[in-house]
Parts: structure tokens; sequence; C-alpha cells
């Protein structure tokens, strides 16, 4: 199979870089739904659709910063998150990512780009994890391998969990430690690459927010599913609308046992 994201690699680099240059001082506004945007956000939405609509003219395009028409017989679709954790980005965080989705035909993620230039591994001072469709997901150039052989006590364990969580899940029971990276993207990837984060707990997300991450989980067996146990439907998504519930990542045992701990609550 032909490796697309390659194509897309030095503009998501390209962009990347961008980003980390531009951070310091960089100026925001409000979008109508309270939620932070800088010019930065859509000068590299800008570059990456325009890259994206060179090579691939007739895929589908689903921008967090650009509406466009959904056409459901096309054969790929590319997800777009300039910068994932904007918030994080525009306080001078190291918590933010640019990331691109790829979704086949029946909408099933399949590859995808994520770069965070400031968000550091025990063995790099950046991320970067690519998974091209049908192939092994790298980190920094580097095949991604889930320990499993050691079995962590409840205890022992960390979750991931969203900005928001706190409003609509009661996670006071869980045992063990709560972390927060900045950003979905990187929330949802930290389970392949911490030891100890077993779970990432995920408040409703978009489409460009949850895609390449997801198609990373299938290529190593984990799971992105929804806290009754349903998966994701991506044909909803299209619309721009939000998953509707509370979604939990990572094996289905680390799913299963995490689930003991939590209680969604009314708002």
């Amino acid at each position: 199979m032909v490796n697309i994201l390659s194509i897309l690699l030095p503009t998501v680099l390209k962009a990347g870089e961008k980003a980390k240059s531009s951070q310091k001082g960089v100026s925001h506004s409000y979008k109508k739904d309270g939620s932070i945007l800088t010019h930065i956000d859509t000068e590299l939405n800008s570059l990456l659709c325009q890259t994206i609509r060179e090579h691939f003219p007739d895929a589908n395009i689903i921008s967090e910063e650009e509406d466009s028409v959904f056409k459901p017989d096309r054969k790929y679709t590319f997800t777009v998150d300039p910068i994932d954790g904007t918030d994080s980005y525009s306080q001078g965080l190291p918590g933010w990512c640019i990331a691109i989705g790829l979704l086949n035909s029946q909408l099933t993620p399949i590859g995808g780009i994520i770069y965070a230039p400031r968000w550091s591994t025990p063995t790099s001072d950046e991320t970067l994890v690519v998974i091209e469709p049908g192939q092994h997901p790298t980190i920094n150039g580097e095949s991604i391998f889930l320990d499993m052989s050691s079995e962590l006590l409840p205890e022992q364990s960390q979750v991931m969990i969203s900005s928001s969580l706190h409003k609509s899940v009661n996670i006071r029971h869980y045992p063990g430690k709560t972390k927060y990276a900045g950003c979905a993207v990187l929330n949802i990837l930290a389970i392949t690459m911490y030891q100890r984060v077993t779970c990432t707990l995920i408040t409703p997300l978009h489409i460009w927010d949850i895609a390449a991450a997801h198609a990373v989980l299938n290529a190593l067996g984990l799971i992105l599913v929804y806290s009754n146990g349903d998966s994701i439907s991506y044909k909803a998504l299209t619309n721009r609308e939000l998953t509707r519930e509370l979604i939990l990542a990572g094996s289905i045992d680390s799913v299963r046992t995490t689930k003991k701990f939590i209680n969604q609550v009314s708002e």
C-alpha cells in the first residue's frame, strides 16, 4: 500500500516548527463556543488543507477551522486539527500538537500524523507519531510496542483525563493517579507512550480530536469506546457533531477495570 501520510509529513513538520517558533507571545481570541483561537490555528489550517487538496483532490477534508461539505462516496476522508490544545498553546504550555487523521470509505480510522514539537518522550524532546494504513505505528521513527508483561495494580496505574471531566464524572474512588496532557490527542496517545498510564477518559469531542489517535490504537489492538461499550460511529461525526458521551481508551482489560471506579453524574 502506498505511504499516503508520508506525502504530507514535510508539511506537518513545517507547520509544527512554525507553531513552535510563534508560540511565545501569541495573541488569541474566542470563538462563539468560548474556545480559544489564535492566528496560528488559521494559518496552519490553510497550509495543511491546501497540501492535502494538492495531493488528494477527491478526498474529504474535515477541519476544525474550516467548514466543508462531506461527500460520503469519497475513498478517503482527512481530519485536520491544526493545533489540538489551543488553550495550552496560547499560555505557553507544551501540551499541544498538530493532528492529521485518515479514514477509509467505511469511515474507519486507518492512518494519522501527530506532531507535538514541545512534548517530550523518554528519548526525545519532541513527539512525532505516524501510522500509515496497514502498517505499524512509529514514534520518533521507532516502532511502538506495548509492554503487557507486567500487570499493574489499580493503585499503581494512572489515567489521563479531559480538562472538563470533573463536570460530568465522579472519579474520586479511582485508586491511582490522574493526569492531563493539555490536549485530547496526547491524552489518548499517552496509553501508548507511558507504561503506567493504562486508560484515558474522554469527554465529548469532535472527529478531528480523535481520528488520528484512534488509528494508532486500532493498529495496536487497543480500543476507543463509549462508556456503555458501544463503538464510535464516525458517520455522525462527519457533520461536525460531538461524540455523544464519555469515551474510554485503552486495552479491553484496562477499560473494564477503570469503569469499575467511575460514576457519571448528572449536570
